[in-house]
């Protein structure tokens, strides 16, 4: 290992708070001009639970749960689970991590997730009245399975299978909406592959100062477009929706001075995701910039 990599290999064991190491003892091999380095490493079982939230004036009150299990042996597992409750949003998590220690270190993840948001009409908390917006309720539901591992140094590549599904109830495109009318109801089944490559060297992973991440990824995605309309409750058609889509995603820091930093951020999609049966849903399952 050059020396830097060492380092940062050194810094991320005993940051992570699950090692602890005595002093490192450096031995010079005039043979071979290299540094032998030996120290002794302990670790144990790691259990964290995490409790946070928002409490607000406003109606946009939240709470967090999580929690984390880490055992490291001839592989490292991590199990985690992680709950989000809000009346807008609520979303959780329930899965697990290995790393294989292999000639060239892979991991699985694997999770099961849902996630709820509810954009109902209103004023969003009274911060400012809104009148053109959606009144939307989407929740999804899906299953996710990825491989990955690193390509070099900061570089890695990654290979993620989802599946599940996601609804959509909304207002109905009509020219005036009586109230208790119902809603249009729009879910959609799928599948999805994502292969992605990446390079990460920023400084710091909250506020960098210098340094880039780099992504390049491409989908493919096969589903089945079902559609109810606000009069009835079943479902008047049943499509097949199947497209294809790659992204580049780009952030980039530079520190001009010690007190000031310049960045950009760069994110480009291209897709050929074919029309749904709902016009509002093919908007609201489009890609966005946020």
């Amino acid at each position: 290992l050059e020396f830097d990599e060492f380092a940062d290999n050194l810094y991320s064991i005993v940051g992570s708070g699950d090692f602890s190491t005595n002093f490192p003892t450096m031995t010079y091999n005039p043979e071979t001009q290299n540094y032998a380095i030996e120290m002794g490493l302990n670790y144990k079982p790691s259990f964290r639970a995490q409790i946070g939230g928002n409490i607000s004036s406003t109606p946009f009150n939240q709470i967090y749960i999580g929690l984390r299990y880490q055992l490291i042996n001839r592989v490292a597992q991590t199990f985690f689970g992680d709950l989000y409750v809000g009346p807008v949003y609520s979303s959780g998590s329930l899965g697990g991590r290995t790393a294989l220690f292999w000639w060239v270190p892979l991991f699985i993840d694997a999770s099961f997730n849902f996630s709820y948001k509810n954009l109902s009409h209103g004023t969003f908390g009274d911060l400012t009245q809104v009148t053109n917006t959606e009144s939307v309720r989407r929740n999804e539901l899906f299953g996710s399975l990825a491989l990955g591992g690193p390509i070099k140094r900061r570089s890695l590549f990654s290979l993620k299978m989802n599946g599940g599904k996601i609804t959509f109830r909304y207002d109905p495109d009509l020219p005036t909406l009586t109230q208790n009318i119902g809603e249009d109801l729009t879910r959609f089944s799928y599948v999805a592959g994502k292969l992605e490559v990446a390079r990460n060297t920023l400084d710091k992973a909250l506020y960098p100062t210098r340094g880039m991440n780099l992504s390049v990824s491409a989908i493919g995605v096969w589903g089945r477009d079902k559609y109810a309309p606000y009069y009835t409750s079943k479902f008047v058609s049943n499509d097949v929706r199947k497209w294809l889509g790659a992204r580049f995603k780009w952030d980039q820091y530079w520190s001009v001075a010690k007190w000031f930093t310049l960045g950009i951020n760069i994110d480009g999609v291209v897709t050929n995701q074919p029309q749904f049966t709902s016009t509002k849903a093919t908007e609201m399952i489009l890609p966005t910039y946020q």
